[in-house]
């Protein structure tokens, strides 16, 4: 289990061709133990980096013993040599010989283990890694104090299991099956084992299902994954054969796991399953995004100052904001700012670059109906201009990740550190960083760019919400963090704009199964597009729904997260957009400053109702023209509060 509370669970669940030697295990174990010892050292266990939690069974009293740091306290007899810990729960029975050692208890005594596989008493091991957890957060353990009783958000669990595809896929008749005695269960035809086979994959299946289901209940879904690997053929099913040869099949076999479907119902791969579980752990958690709250504070401070310089004369809304949120990404990522705003050129040309990159790759092209020209023609040359703008966008930062790289001391704390360290090519950072510029920057500078076109051209919502901020300020220059998130009219503004300008208009999903939707059939992993725009602007669902009007929202409890079908901005389901969380302050910090501390016209004394509010189709769902700003200075300073302390 990880410090961030993410909880791993590796399951073994197969069975290898003909059972193993009868009246001797198949390995001395000696190997193994001797590779683990040289890796490992003199280790122990209080020593591990992670919290740890590895299940065992003692055959001696015939009871589980579970290792985690947590019980050292109250059980020091546990703080064993890591290597033994480690062999000691791979002692698969018929296998390796179970494991035996000593260790000394609070009084000096010695306290024997005669150890196997902790698996046999487990069968759920991801059970029994969220059960330590939970029970250890009730007894406040300092190391998962943020866990509340029942309070599964801040539980991530990444569950793995491996299986023969004989096992799983090997199927009986019961007409064939009732003709079976035990000996014939156990040993079929002389290659496989029908019972053990069937004892695998459904507790495979059943695993899976327990936990989905706990989180499920909890609404707590997206913190659960499970990656299943069904299909081992080969020397690969013998994953207790220690060969150089056959431990870089493996090494294969993960990497072709990564590039696979993760379930049925699910087309996204394992590998962007496990984004997004980086994501939610590294990037936008609650602990995450207490610890930027430096770093929004400074991006806010900095727009603001570069607007007292802009009084009187014409900004770039969606720039301005971009070159923020740039810069806060790039304090999160690399600990340094990428732009300085008054760069106003350098802004656009990049804003525009990551802008075209986000249309060409979601503009359809003839590949897209016709599969046959996929590779092969590029009629429309979108290909072409995607990989331009994908060339630009890469040299941004490869010059921060080869001198991070050359020089590296993991010492800033930040997502580039954090890839460095877990062995990520440039290759993967690039698209890792490729997925959190493009769509932090679009939906955020989009969003705020509606907001304050439409606040201009409604004057009683402008000052209304300018004086709920007012009665919200700690003092005459700033507005504390903190209470931001807590202004309902702040709250309904935004999530008016979400409504009338969603930053996708168009949301696509797969179909999982063939489905018949108002008398049309829907294949099965047929792609699907919701029209959120549509879904914003029905009569049936929304009162005047092309008019702006905050107020809808201030008496219900209509939230943006994927639990309200008539308001999706951000998508719902697993894959809901991962940003949510960084977004949400973004937008809300953004607005409030802006509006509190500044007056807005339009050049030249323009008429607010004239403003131009075409939109123009692309991702995210932009204005047609740029929004054009006069600032008034109202403050004369702004300071950043996080919180009361």
């Amino acid at each position: 289990m990880r410090e961030k509370n993410a909880v791993l669970s590796l399951e073994k669940s197969h069975v290898v061709g003909a059972l193993p030697p009868i009246f001797a295990p198949k390995y001395d174990g000696k190997y193994l133990h001797k590779v683990l010892q040289d890796k490992l050292g003199e280790t122990r266990l209080h020593q591990a980096l992670t919290n740890d939690v590895i299940p065992t069974l003692n055959i001696k009293k015939n009871e589980p013993i579970i290792f985690t740091k947590s019980k050292l306290a109250n059980s020091p007899e546990l703080d064993a040599k890591m290597y033994d810990i480690c062999y000691s729960t791979a002692v698969a029975l018929t296998y390796f010989p179970p494991h035996y050692f000593v260790t000394n208890d609070a009084k000096g005594n010695q306290v024997e283990f005669n150890l196997i596989d902790g698996s046999v008493a487990a069968a759920n091991l991801a059970l029994v890694a969220l059960s330590v957890a939970t029970n250890n957060s009730t007894q406040a353990d300092p190391a998962l104090s943020s866990i509340k009783s029942m309070n599964y958000e801040q539980i991530l669990l990444l569950s793995l299991g491996t299986g023969n595809a004989a096992d799983f896929y090997t199927t009986y008749t019961a007409q064939e099956a009732a003709k079976w005695g035990a000996l014939e269960w156990l040993i079929h035809n002389k290659h496989s084992s029908p019972f053990l086979q069937i004892m695998s994959s459904a507790n495979s299946y059943m695993n899976d299902y327990y936990i989905a289901t706990v989180f499920q209940a909890l609404n707590d879904q997206k913190n659960y994954l499970r990656i299943q690997e069904n299909a081992l053929t080969g020397s690969t099913t013998a994953m207790d054969n220690g060969t150089e040869a056959n431990m870089k099949l493996l090494v294969q076999v993960g990497e072709n796991l990564m590039k696979k479907q993760n379930s049925k119902e699910d087309p996204e791969t394992n590998e962007e399953a496990l984004k997004r579980v980086l994501w939610k752990t590294e990037l936008f958690s609650s602990k995450a995004m207490e610890s930027y709250a430096e770093k929004r504070g400074k991006g806010v401070v900095e727009m603001m100052n570069f607007l007292n310089f802009k009084q009187g004369k014409v900004v770039k809304i969606g720039d301005l904001v971009f070159g923020n949120v740039f810069n806060v990404l790039g304090e999160i990522c690399f600990s340094i700012n990428m732009v300085k705003l008054e760069d106003e050129r350098v802004i656009s040309e990049m804003k525009g670059n990551i802008w075209r990159f986000m249309e060409y790759g979601t503009t359809p092209i003839l590949a897209d109906f016709f599969p046959i020209f996929d590779g092969v023609v590029d009629i429309q040359g979108k290909k072409k201009k995607a990989k331009k703008c994908l060339d630009n966008l890469f040299k941004i930062w490869e010059g921060i990740i080869k001198e991070r790289r050359e020089s590296y001391v993991e010492k800033n704390g930040d997502f580039l550190d954090l890839m460095l360290a877990n062995g990520f090519s440039d290759d993967q950072i690039n698209y890792m960083l490729l997925e959190i510029f493009p769509a932090g920057t679009g939906t955020l500078t989009s969003t705020i760019e509606w907001a304050m076109a439409e606040l201009v051209r409604n004057k009683e919502v402008m000052k209304k919400l300018n004086s709920e901020l007012q009665n919200g300020s700690i003092n005459s220059n700033t507005i504390q963090e903190s209470t931001i998130f807590q202004l309902p009219y702040l709250n309904a503004c935004i999530k008016e704009v979400l409504r009338l300008h969603p930053p996708i208009a168009f949301l696509p999903h797969y179909a999982s199964e063939t489905c018949q939707v108002m008398n049309y059939t829907i294949p099965k992993s047929c792609l699907v597009f919701v029209n959120l725009w549509a879904i914003g602007h029905d009569p049936n669902l929304w009162d005047d729904p092309f008019s702006f009007k905050p107020e809808r929202f201030l008496n219900t409890n209509i939230d943006y997260k994927g639990q309200d079908f008539e308001f999706l901005p951000f998508g719902a389901g697993r894959r809901m957009c991962p940003g949510l969380p960084f977004a949400t302050k973004q937008m809300h910090l953004i607005l409030a400053y802006l509006v509190y501390h500044f007056e807005w016209s339009l050049p030249n004394n323009g008429d607010p109702l004239m403003l131009d509010m075409n939109e123009k189709y692309a991702v995210p769902l932009q204005r047609q023209n740029p929004l054009l700003l006069v600032p008034t200075k109202l403050l004369l300073s702004c300071e950043f509060h996080i919180s009361d302390t």
